[in-house]
C-alpha cells in the first residue's frame, strides 16, 4: 500500500477479497492488492469525485464528503485507504468488520447507497469509541485500532504503524 501511494495511485476498493496473498510455498508468503478497478490517481483532477468501494470500509469522512458532494483530497483519499486497511486487518482478526454492529443496525432499512452512507454518517458521527481488535498481541491491537479511529487526525502515518510492527514482529 505504501508502494501504491508513493507512486500517486489509492486504491480505493481494499477488502478482503482484493487482497491476494503469493509464495505461500516459500518462507515468507507476500500480499499483492488485486482489482483495481475503482483505483485513482488524484494529481489528475475529477478523477477521484465519486464514492467508491464497499460498504463498512468507508470512514466516517469519506461518508461526509460524499453526502455534500464534495471530491476527496489526496490526503483524504490516501486515508480512506488506510481506514479501509485497518477494516481489512480488523476482518481478517476477527471474523467481522470494526463496526458490523451499527451496520447490521441499518441494513435492511436503507434502500439506497446515499441512504445507507447517510446513516452510517449519523451513527459514526454519534459513536465516540474506537471498536478495538480482539488479538493477541498489544501492538497489532494498536496498529489496527490506530487504523480504524473513528477520527482522521488520531490515525499515524503508514511508515509509523510499519515501524511498530517490524519492532514488535520483527520476521516482518
Amino acid at each position: 500500500l505504501q508502494f501504491i501511494h508513493k507512486q500517486g495511485i489509492v486504491h480505493r476498493d481494499i477488502k478482503p477479497d482484493n487482497l491476494y496473498i503469493g509464495g505461500k510455498d516459500s518462507a515468507k508468503p507476500f500480499v499483492v492488492y488485486g482489482d483495481f478497478g475503482y483505483a485513482c490517481i488524484p494529481a489528475h483532477e475529477g478523477a477521484c469525485n465519486r464514492l467508491l468501494g464497499s460498504m463498512g470500509y468507508f470512514s466516517k469522512e469519506t461518508c461526509a464528503a460524499y453526502l455534500i458532494r464534495r471530491p476527496l483530497t489526496e490526503v483524504e483519499l490516501v486515508d480512506e485507504d488506510m481506514f479501509a486497511l485497518g477494516a481489512t486487518l480488523y476482518f481478517a482478526a476477527n471474523n467481522m468488520l470494526p463496526y458490523q454492529f451499527i451496520l447490521n443496525r441499518f441494513k435492511e432499512f436503507a434502500d439506497s447507497r446515499e441512504k445507507q452512507v447517510l446513516q452510517l454518517q449519523a451513527v459514526l458521527n454519534d459513536y465516540t469509541g474506537v471498536a478495538r481488535p480482539l488479538y493477541y498481541d498489544p501492538v497489532v491491537d494498536e496498529v489496527i485500532g490506530n487504523l480504524i479511529d473513528p477520527y482522521a487526525g488520531n490515525r499515524q502515518s503508514i511508515a509509523h504503524l510499519l515501524a511498530m510492527l517490524k519492532f514488535t514482529l520483527p520476521e516482518l
